[in-house]
């Protein structure tokens, strides 16, 4: 909680911010956005779960895409 509040954030490899097109490197943009210094640009907790939920959808579109399973095929085969 110091670190954060001294302004120290995590740091991450430059290969993976500037991947662009990512799962990883919008992770990064994302992150970026929580760790915003001044409260007012700081990505909300809304924010933060739609982010996530595009990002979801994407990964799983792609998945399927390239005949992938999804997450929920693979959970319903577990479940089994």
């Amino acid at each position: 909680k110091e670190d954060i509040q001294t302004g120290k954030r995590p740091k991450i490899d430059a290969t993976i911010r500037d991947a662009e097109g990512t799962v990883d490197a919008e992770l990064v943009r994302l992150l970026d956005r929580v760790y915003e210094a001044d409260p007012d640009d700081r990505a909300s907790a809304k924010e933060i779960v739609v982010a996530l939920e595009q990002l979801l959808e994407k990964v799983l579109a792609k998945s399927e895409s390239v005949g992938g399973d999804s997450i929920e095929s693979s959970n319903e085969e577990e479940n089994k």
